[in-house]
């Protein structure tokens, strides 16, 4: 059980967004038990997690936490590659750590949330990702999760507007607001939310832009709160600047990270492919033959009805009507009979 000791901390570290974007992909976010990690204690604890990953990565960030780091050392290994050792010289703010790659957000109680920028650190291909995190001459050094959030694309998946939020927001110090702000594309089917807070997440749950969220549909974490919302009501959206907005009261409760994600699904239309097509090995004029077309449905939708499928070869032209339908995913073979090309 960790108890508090009395040092200066910051009240709060404002939870604010430091990537937003609108792509085709998606995003992954898993995170790993770990407390209090390996290593024996006094102050040096380490721990290590897989990942399997997708590939086309457009930005990873390792999500982490130390209690009581002090002037000791944390470091962090991706697939090999070491941020080598960070000090937070013996600071509880903001800045704890205030790298380019790197950023310690120190509140109550000397809990220290790490952020790490992985991007480069990812296969091109995605696969296996191994994240280290080793603390040293902290002054408690227990470690509460590795996380891995990743942000990957890919054309052919739905389009999305998503914003990324890290910080600290500490209940304790009063209510929080986690804004997302900026304006995004019409046509959001689906909204889903994440967070992440140790030692615990913030246990009154949010209003989205003054609608309770309720509970979440996915749980995990002992000391550590990983929470995630599907299926927010899309009628709730601002179309410019969203706000969770945490009423309280809570004790050692945090929103560390907040990923917000606006979903735009395809409309599940068909998409007609002519996949193969056999002409006899040789056609001989004034011969008639027979051509065999695989027409198939490369959409997320059926057709609902019939179609026409057409062979044009130089001045020649035939059609056959009332092909179908053809369910989503399938093919069927069309036949052209008597085809000659005089």
């Amino acid at each position: 059980m960790l108890v508090a000791f009395s040092i200066p901390a910051s009240a709060t570290c404002p939870c604010v967004t430091i990537d937003t974007d609108t792509i085709n992909g998606s995003i992954f976010y898993e995170t790993r038990e770990v407390f209090p990690g390996d290593g024996g204690g006094g102050g040096n604890y380490w721990a290590e997690r897989t990942f399997t990953v997708p590939g086309n990565v457009k930005i990873a960030r390792v999500h982490t936490g130390v209690w009581m780091l002090g002037s000791g050392n944390v470091e962090i290994t991706v697939n090999g590659v070491s941020s080598g050792p960070r000090s937070a010289s013996g600071t509880c703010d903001c800045n704890a750590i205030n790298d380019s790659d790197m950023h310690d957000y120190c509140t109550g109680c000397g809990v220290h949330f790490i952020t790490y920028d992985a991007t480069g650190d990812i296969p091109v291909g995605g696969g296996d990702v191994t994240v280290k995190v080793e603390s040293t001459n902290a002054d408690d050094g227990r470690l509460y999760t590795i996380a891995l959030l990743v942000v990957y694309e890919n054309e052919s998946m739905a389009n999305m507007t998503y914003w990324i939020n890290e910080g600290a927001w500490y209940i304790g110090a009063g209510p929080g607001y986690v804004y997302f702000n900026g304006t995004y594309p019409p046509g959001v089917t689906d909204v889903t939310y994440w967070t992440l807070g140790m030692p615990h997440g913030i246990q009154i749950h949010p209003d989205l832009n003054g609608h309770y969220i309720g509970n979440p549909d996915y749980h995990e974490g002992d000391v550590y709160d990983f929470w995630r919302w599907d299926n927010i009501n899309t009628d709730w959206l601002d179309p410019a600047s969203n706000l969770m907005y945490y009423s309280g009261p809570g004790g050692w409760e945090r929103v560390d990270a907040a990923v917000f994600r606006l979903w735009r699904q395809p409309p599940e239309l068909p998409d007609l492919i002519v996949e193969d097509i056999e002409f006899p090995e040789m056609m001989r004029p004034g011969t008639s033959y027979t051509i065999n077309a695989t027409v198939k449905n490369q959409g997320i939708g059926g057709t609902g009805g019939t179609f026409n499928v057409s062979l044009e070869v130089d001045s020649y032209s035939d059609k056959v009507t009332g092909v179908g339908p053809l369910d989503a995913g399938k093919s069927t073979t069309v036949s052209f009979t008597n085809v000659n090309l005089g």
